[in-house]
């Protein structure tokens, strides 16, 4: 990783070495190994969309959850002036607290601009050892919460 003046060198997330240096980064993935963030790295698929694509619907099933590597995202139906984007953590409710009901309940977001993502499968995380896993779980779920609750109430 080159460093030049204040700005980092973003790694190539096409390969699997690329993903787990941004991944190692990444605050929410700071209490997993690199051992665990590698396992995660090689299930990750690197997913291109462009601008107005929906990432997730309001009420689907998702798959998996993604890391905006460029560009920004926004909840669908909410003019935000405070957009995610590149490092920040998005997914699904599925995370919460493995309640059922929400479990399947996940919250549209689309792509204000071209997007960038590593998308990781939830089956990946079961490579985890399981007091690892549920810690990432919570962190995860509890980051989803506040990323909803920041673009529903942003102005």
């Amino acid at each position: 990783m080159a460093e030049s003046g204040s700005s980092v060198v973003q790694p190539d997330v096409r390969t699997r070495e690329g993903r787990a240096k941004l991944m190692g980064r990444l605050p929410k993935f700071s209490d997993l190994s690199p051992d665990d963030v590698d396992a995660l790295a090689g299930q990750a698929l690197v997913r291109q969309l462009g601008a107005g694509v929906d990432l997730y619907l309001d009420g689907a099933v998702a798959d998996s959850f993604a890391i905006v590597v460029m560009g920004t995202i926004s909840k669908r139906g909410v003019v935000n002036k405070r957009p995610l984007g590149p490092n920040t953590v998005v997914g699904t409710l599925p995370l919460l607290r493995r309640n059922e009901r929400l479990r399947r309940r996940t919250a549209g977001l689309m792509s204000l601009s071209p997007v960038m993502l590593i998308e990781i499968p939830y089956r990946a995380l079961d490579l985890l050892p399981s007091e690892r896993r549920e810690a990432f779980l919570d962190s995860i779920a509890e980051e989803a919460l506040t990323l909803i609750e920041r673009l529903e109430h942003a102005s």
